[in-house]
């Protein structure tokens, strides 16, 4: 599996397969379980987009990595200009990272966007 990576003004999304699973690490063996990848978000608060100065978070989401006929580069994107967004509004990537937490390969939003939409 792959590691797929976009950037939004100065965030920065990758998704990585660590082996993490449902239940903490993916077991092949247990059938309820399924690959996941990790989100790591990325603001950069440098004069330069350098990956080394920056505000970081990284929380596993709900996306199956083990997908073949999936454009995950195209839900990276979605993702990156998602957390740039939030970054933008609310300075800092945890709650970004937090949100991304709840996306699946399917739905690029977490329940935590309408019940803070109605507050």
């Amino acid at each position: 599996m792959s590691d797929y990576t976009a950037t939004a003004g100065r965030v920065t999304v990758t998704l990585t397969d660590i082996g993490e699973g449902l239940s903490g690490d993916y077991d092949p063996k247990d059938p309820n379980d399924v690959p996941l990848y990790r989100a790591d978000v990325f603001h950069d608060i440098g004069a330069d987009l350098d990956l080394e100065d920056g505000d970081s978070e990284s929380f596993c989401t709900c996306i199956r990595s083990d997908l073949t006929d999936f454009d995950y580069q195209a839900l990276v994107q979605k993702a990156a200009e998602f957390a740039a967004a939030w970054v933008e509004e609310h300075g800092s990537t945890r709650g970004a990272a937090a949100r991304l937490s709840w996306w699946t390969e399917s739905t690029t939003t977490s329940p935590f966007d309408k019940i803070e939409e109605e507050a």
